[in-house]
């Protein structure tokens, strides 16, 4: 079933932006051709786009206030205006002002900045200049959301390195089985290199061992599985539907994408259930999103857990980063992924049967697909 091309991304051409609250789970940015590509895998840019001069100058007087500020705490009073410590904090002001998913306001940063620089030198003259910088740009990003942050060297390599899974378990299949003969059952608690195909392979398995070569349904089991390589997720689900799986919005034209599931007539057609819970978080979210939106499966659980933030990095120096939220991912329909997915049948948290061993939640799937 699997093919060679398996999406197209296209470039969104709408400006509007909706808001919503901070993830604690974000997708990070990959190439420009697909924004949302892996998680912890981010695109590298530099620079603003264009105005950039005129955006500088008007941040100046702010820009000049923090020198100030600056100059207070550090040992000796004196800071240069144009040297390399107030040249970065100017451009890290400017980089969030232009690419933050939500407007932001100057002020309100360079006061978040001053405020960390003075918890470092406890208000008096105290500090060297680069550390009290450091301290100041910490404050100011880390007040943008808990995704945002400013990387020092050993953590850019931890935000470049794509998630590994654990060495003990590479499968990104827990389980895969029938019950009653014709309802496919596989559990998907990770996205890494090859989880679409491994998916494929599971279901021709389970389908050679049903005769006649066919399925009554499917429970895909989703439940806290945290996400991973988003492009995988997005190839899980072009295995069952075709169209629009997920887009993203962001205030930068290269923040907004689209993710198109291409058509194919080998697609399976079986009914389907998704089990999610509250750990079910980012890519799953996207799957789950998207085969709900096109009517494609029912989603059986509880809410899950909201993260569909696109976090980027952007380089400043050889050592220095910032990585801050640069847009959000809808659902086909239109609906914020950060808010999470709701239900088609909400269960409670600790459904009756679990004491007992009983999965409540896979009996009530497979009741759903035992309805005609």
């Amino acid at each position: 079933m699997m093919r060679n091309s398996i999406l197209a991304a296209v470039l969104i051409a709408s400006s509007s932006v909706s808001c919503s609250s901070a993830t604690t789970t974000g997708i990070t940015a990959g190439t420009s051709a697909a924004a949302i590509a892996s998680a912890g895998s981010e695109q590298h840019v530099s620079g603003v786009p264009g105005g950039q001069s005129d955006l500088s100058a008007k941040l100046r007087p702010e820009v000049e206030r923090f020198a100030a500020a600056l100059a207070e705490n550090a040992d000796d009073g004196e800071v240069d205006s144009g040297g390399p410590e107030v040249s970065l904090f100017s451009s890290v002001l400017t980089l969030t002002v232009v690419n933050y998913v939500d407007p932001v306001d100057s002020s309100v940063l360079v006061d978040a900045a001053i405020a960390g620089m003075d918890e470092v030198s406890g208000g008096n003259a105290a500090g060297d200049l680069a550390s009290l910088v450091d301290a100041a740009i910490v404050a100011m990003v880390g007040s943008l959301d808990d995704r945002s942050a400013y990387l020092h060297p050993g953590l850019i390599k931890d935000a470049r390195m794509d998630p590994k899974p654990d060495p003990a378990d590479v499968s990104s299949l827990a389980d895969a089985r029938m019950y009653e003969g014709r309802i496919a059952y596989l559990r998907l608690v990770r996205f890494q290199e090859g989880t679409a195909r491994e998916v494929d392979t599971a279901l021709d398995t389970l389908m050679d061992a049903s005769k006649p070569r066919t399925l009554e349904g499917l429970v895909l089991d989703l439940r806290s599985n945290q996400g991973g390589l988003l492009n995988e997720a997005f190839k899980v689900a072009d295995l069952f539907l075709r169209g629009l799986i997920v887009y993203t919005e962001g205030r930068v034209q290269k923040q907004r994408h689209r993710f198109i599931g291409l058509d194919d007539p080998d697609e399976p057609d079986m009914p389907m259930v998704v089990l999610v819970n509250a750990e079910t978080a980012s890519g799953a979210e996207i799957l789950a999103a998207a085969l709900q939106d096109h009517k494609r499966a029912r989603i059986v659980g509880t809410h899950t857990s909201g993260a569909g933030t696109v976090q980027t990095l952007l380089p400043l120096t050889r050592e220095v980063a910032l990585r801050i939220t640069t847009a959000r991912a809808y659902s086909p329909a239109g609906h914020p992924i950060d808010n999470g997915v709701e239900p088609d049948l909400p269960l409670d948290d600790e459904p009756a049967g679990v004491a007992t061993g009983e999965d409540a939640f896979l009996a009530r799937a497979l009741a759903e697909l035992r309805t005609p």
